[in-house]
């Protein structure tokens, strides 16, 4: 017996791999530096004074089975950012606990470390990884280096011909997931955009933006740039749509929450999804407006990098994946 993998396992499968592929590199490493006393790594990274040029305060601690300290490193600004790893409790990085004494330890702990100005240039090849990892992983410590991460699907594969079972590599399932995410990105633009723009609409460009936080990280802000018929003309959205008509963008763009009795707030009035009149509600939206609710919806669909989406031609359909099942 055998079933098909869902989107989402496969999805799940590409991310168990790339957590494995991350054990093994910081396991090697570890062991390359401790041997097999190298039982946990902690990593920490403070990103609020990294620049371009300096991913920010970072730190990288091997301890062994009986939670003991055995070699550290990093990158520390002052020393005023090394006591706060120690001693913050906000950082949840290294365990608050009463044998991290900074005024105790500060001496063994740094004593390896050069000078700050050549720290950076002079870290391990462990912390190195760990600090340009930041992006996908932040402070994501590995507990236990004699125990590698577990696949869902290990023995995952497709079909060649009427019988052969070809056992997807790693780099397989990576690119598969890849592929299943531009045609699933695909056709999820291509349905807000008809819905919104009308069947006409031939090109998409969709244009990503970063927005900084408060606390120095950013997430990335999507918004249609562009929407253009196959002759090349702009388009704007067609409230006359029934999408648009019947209320379908505007509740999948703002979602009814019954703790929230008003949802949407325009020219001053306030509305409830549950009693408007849609065919009037969007005839006094402006056009910003409309675009703006549009732009939400990409928000809402996970699509998040800019690209150009042909919607008249679809991506290639990836080929099904496989388990058995017993």
């Amino acid at each position: 017996m055998e079933r098909l993998l869902t989107t989402e396992e496969i999805f799940t499968l590409a991310r168990e791999h790339k957590v494995l592929a991350r054990w093994k590199k910081i396991q090697r490493l570890a062991t390359d530096i401790c041997g097999d006393r190298a039982h946990k790594v902690i990593i920490s990274i403070e990103i609020r004074n990294a620049t371009d040029t300096f991913p920010g305060t970072h730190f990288v601690a091997i301890y062994d089975k009986k939670d003991q300290f055995v070699w550290g490193d990093g990158v520390f600004p002052n020393a005023n950012n090394a006591k706060e790893i120690f001693h913050h409790r906000n950082f949840n990085i290294i365990p608050y606990d009463e044998k991290y004494d900074f005024a105790r330890d500060k001496d063994a702990l740094f004593a390896q470390f050069p000078p700050f100005d050549e720290m950076y240039q002079k870290q391990s090849p462990l912390t190195s990884f760990c600090a340009t990892d930041l992006a996908e992983y932040g402070t994501d410590s590995v507990d236990k280096l004699d125990q590698a991460p577990s696949l869902s699907f290990p023995d995952a594969y497709i079909k060649e011909g009427d019988s052969y079972q070809h056992i997807l590599k790693p780099a397989e399932v990576m690119h598969l997931a890849e592929m299943h995410h531009e045609y699933h990105n695909w056709d999820k633009v291509r349905k807000i955009v008809r819905d919104a723009y009308g069947p006409q609409a031939s090109l998409a460009i969709v244009q990503s933006y970063p927005m900084y936080n408060d606390d120095g990280g950013y997430y990335s802000l999507p918004e249609f740039r562009e929407i253009q018929d196959k002759h090349g003309n702009t388009l704007q959205p067609n409230p006359t749509l029934p999408a648009w008509q019947n209320g379908d963008i505007l509740k999948a763009a703002f979602p009814y929450d019954p703790d929230e009795f008003m949802l949407y707030t325009i020219k001053g009035e306030e509305y409830n999804w549950n009693n408007v009149d849609f065919p009037t509600f969007v005839g006094n939206l402006s056009e910003w407006e409309l675009r703006s609710n549009v732009d939400t919806l990409l928000e809402h669909a996970g699509i998040f990098t800019s690209h150009t989406y042909n919607l008249d031609l679809p991506p290639a359909v990836p080929p099904e994946v496989y388990i058995s099942s017993h």
